[in-house]
């Protein structure tokens, strides 16, 4: 099967452990890495601006992945696919025809969204024969935007779903491919913040890149089926604010007391 990838300017280390087991895997050949080119905020950037948005506690989920991931750890996208070998594309404007023309020599079968590109729209979903495919945080029968486990933790969940879908127009709504569930705890001891960072590094990260390589290996040998969601039934959540956060730890401190109370 041949893939063509849509990547932000610079790799994370989660993207990079998303990727290498496709690019080890003889099934799969990487044809194209199509680059979103547009300038990309650094972290300090972002932060200020969803301060400014008075999105408080994304800034704290920032925060907290930057103290825990090295500079060395990221890679320009171009960088690591020159490496590779594999043919890279940078693009400012990627609904262009004469980018559709660029992708379309490469004859790539699916296309799979990594990181960048925002909402993706036409041509660009239709380029490939079989579209887009990408990894969402959550059960997206009930939990749509970011950030991942926030909000299930919020509302006193106790597993996070990570889905496989099929990219569409409107956010997160196109056609389930695979879904899996990972446990969450819904009165972590310490601070809910924290947990959420290191249960989204730990869990949810490792987990999701298992179920995209086996979604991908279906699609390759033909076996994968793909359901349609019930977008009427789903709810799209914002970024926390400060509210929110407050609000998050007093729920789970009422939790926790309950259960030191059993």
């Amino acid at each position: 099967m041949k893939i063509a990838l849509l990547l932000a300017p610079t790799l994370s280390p989660f993207t990079q452990r998303q990727l290498q087991p496709i690019i080890e895997d003889k099934d799969f050949e990487i044809v194209l890495a199509i680059i979103d080119n547009k300038r990309e905020k650094n972290i300090w950037q972002r932060i200020q601006k969803n301060w400014r948005r008075g999105r408080g506690g994304y800034i704290f989920i920032m925060a907290i992945q930057t103290l825990f991931s090295s500079k060395k750890e990221y890679i320009e996208s171009s960088l690591y696919f020159n490496n590779l070998q594999i043919p890279v594309r940078k693009v400012s404007k990627p609904y262009s025809d004469l980018n559709m023309a660029h992708i379309k020599k490469y004859s790539a079968d699916i296309l799979f969204l990594f990181s960048g590109f925002g909402i993706v729209k036409e041509p660009l979903l239709s380029v490939a024969p079989l579209g887009i495919i990408s990894q969402h945080h959550g059960d997206m029968r009930k939990y749509r935007g970011m950030p991942p486990a926030f909000w299930e933790l919020y509302n006193g969940e106790t597993e996070v779903g990570i889905t496989i879908h099929q990219v569409e127009t409107e956010l997160d709504a196109g056609p389930i491919f695979k879904q899996t569930i990972v446990p969450l705890d819904p009165a972590p001891a310490g601070d809910p913040m924290r947990y959420i960072a290191a249960y989204r590094r730990d869990q949810l990260l490792p987990r999701g890149v298992e179920l995209l390589v086996e979604t991908v290996s279906e699609i390759a040998s033909g076996g994968a089926v793909s359901a349609p969601q019930a977008v009427e039934a789903a709810r799209t959540y914002p970024y926390p604010d400060y509210r929110a956060v407050k609000a998050l730890r007093r729920r789970v401190q009422r939790r926790q007391t309950q259960r030191s109370a059993t």
